[in-house]
């Protein structure tokens, strides 16, 4: 049972790494063919690690936001990064009512 305990909290990141990674993973996939299965990836790192803490889904998007702004400072209205990062709260949300 130790081990358990112990390989859990080893494999358990900040969650500013975790969205750190969210972010990287929205940029890289603005040269992606397969934009939607990207976002989708990241949704659910998202939503795992949120689940993971045991908060609500509010949480997740609100830490996406404050992280994609920080990341990405320059997101600008009509901006593809812009519907790049409401698809993504779109597919946050939708994965984290699917579990």
């Amino acid at each position: 049972m130790s081990d358990e305990l112990s390989s859990s909290h080893a494999t358990a990141r900040p969650r500013s790494d975790i969205l750190h990674d969210v972010a990287a993973m929205i940029r890289r996939c603005q040269d992606s063919s397969d934009k939607d299965a990207d976002l989708a990836a990241a949704a659910r790192l998202l939503c795992d690690d949120t689940r993971r803490r045991e908060l609500p889904v509010e949480r997740a998007i609100i830490d996406l936001k404050t992280a994609l702004l920080s990341e990405i400072p320059d997101l600008t209205p009509g901006d593809t990064l812009t519907a790049t990062r409401s698809r993504l709260i779109q597919l946050t949300i939708e994965e984290y009512y699917r579990s």
